[in-house]
């Protein structure tokens, strides 16, 4: 099980951060940055790339795949792309 929370921070910590997945004992929590994340695109590319660590999967380089998992935002795809469901197939089965 997951849910998500929600912060409103640019210092500290969260200074350029936008999102991260917290592995809990008994539920997940997808944490974002709403002070970084200006718009609804940024929003939802960055709630799929945590949800996407929550089903187990790690940062992908985005010069060589188009991906969900890219680490910076702006290199996100927007939605998911076929090698994000074939990483997902190979995971999940």
């Amino acid at each position: 099980m997951s849910s998500s929370r929600t912060r409103t921070a640019r210092d500290g910590q969260w200074r350029d951060l936008y999102g991260y997945w917290e592995h809990g004992p008994a539920t997940d929590v997808i944490w974002l940055n709403l002070a970084n994340l200006t718009t609804a695109e940024a929003r939802r590319k960055t709630a799929a790339h945590e949800l996407g660590h929550a089903l187990g999967f790690c940062h992908k380089d985005p010069s060589k795949y188009s991906t969900l998992m890219a680490p910076h935002t702006g290199d996100m795809a927007s939605a998911p792309t076929a090698q994000d469901k074939k990483n997902y197939t190979l995971l999940w089965g």
